[in-house]
């Protein structure tokens, strides 16, 4: 009996132990803000480092009740998370703001990540949580401090001197005219009146000749338009970006799932992969080069299959600032030594 009584002890005190390890396992990862310092994929190949004035753009917060909420540059992400086991973690975005955050912003890129977590650490202030393809997202719980640029000085005016009061010169008196003495009327009389005037002859009544029938004027033939950007959907062959870093050739067999179309109206479609992008605009489409931007708008955020390029495509025509054709091949140019090729 007394071992019984021993036993119940002890498998109460183990249950007791290991539900106090459960509730408290996730301890370290709620109740803080996780500031991103770091982000990488494997398939797409790609780093990217987050400098720390913009760390407080990229966040996620894990709430005690399963939620999270994140921001993603100028846009904010919620949804759910859950762990497994000492270390699995999966996170599922919800519903997130779509606003126009500007070139290199990241903000579909970074919900994308989240969306592949795998397992997770915490070790003091660090959180690392690894993707399933291997990339990696690395966070710090310490608040960046950024340092205000030093502000410039004001020149300091000058004050202005009184101006001296110039002396008003003396009037000139004007002087008296001299009378003009008027002519004296010539006394000799008018002459004789002219003869009255010789009447006009009639005119001829012979009938005037028929005008000549001015020619009709021939049309300009209608100019054929150029190999512009529109009437076509360029399919993505490769492209090469600095920020974050990546270059590589898309295979020949997933070129149509990254495309784009321009229409004369100044509006285009692009297609990235599972996704959708549609915006706007500007530069002549008419022509075969030319300056360029581009300005998303209504877009889909659907999670993609692993491996695809989809956010990447999405981020990189955002920073489009020029483009030119020749032979039939289309090339988007960002900065320096960034391009997008299309066929």
């Amino acid at each position: 009996m007394r071992r019984a009584f021993l036993a119940a002890l002890v498998l109460g005190a183990t249950t007791l132990l290991l539900v106090g390890c459960s509730s408290s396992s996730t301890d370290n990862l709620t109740g803080k803000t996780w500031y991103l310092t770091s982000g990488s994929e494997q398939t797409p190949a790609w780093q990217w480092v987050v400098p720390p004035d913009k760390q407080a753009s990229f966040t996620i917060a894990f709430n005690e009740d399963g939620t999270f909420n994140s921001t993603a540059a100028c846009n904010q992400l919620a949804g759910t998370w859950a762990t497994k086991g000492s270390d699995g973690l999966t996170i599922t975005p919800g519903p997130m703001t779509m606003a126009y955050c500007g070139p290199e912003s990241y903000d579909a890129l970074y919900a994308s990540l989240l969306g592949q977590a795998a397992t997770y650490s915490v070790a003091g202030t660090t959180l690392a949580i690894t993707l399933a393809d291997g990339g990696a997202l690395q966070y710090t719980s310490v608040a960046p401090t950024v340092t205000p640029a030093p502000a410039t000085p004001k020149p300091t005016a000058k004050p202005t001197p009184t101006p001296k009061p110039t002396p008003t010169p003396t009037a000139k008196p004007t002087p008296k005219p001299t009378p003009t003495p008027t002519a004296k009327p010539t006394s000799q009389p008018t002459g004789k009146p002219t003869a009255a005037p010789t009447a006009t002859a009639k005119p001829t009544a012979a009938p005037t000749a028929k005008p000549t029938a001015a020619p009709t004027p021939t049309p300009a033939p209608t100019p054929t338009p150029g190999p512009g950007l529109t009437g076509k959907a360029w399919q993505l062959t490769a492209f090469t970006l600095q920020n974050p870093p990546f270059q590589g050739a898309v295979p020949a067999e997933q070129q149509a799932n990254y495309t784009i179309q321009f229409a004369a109206d100044g509006t285009f479609s692009a297609k990235a992969d599972c996704n959708t992008v549609k915006g706007t605009f500007s530069g002549d489409p008419n022509a075969t080069s030319g300056p360029m931007t581009i300005t998303p708008g209504p877009s889909t955020l659907v999670m993609c299959p692993e491996g695809s390029y989809s956010e990447l495509y999405i981020q990189a025509i955002t920073g489009v600032t020029s483009f030119s054709i020749s032979n039939d091949a289309l090339v988007l140019t960002l900065g320096q030594n960034e391009t997008l090729q299309y066929k």
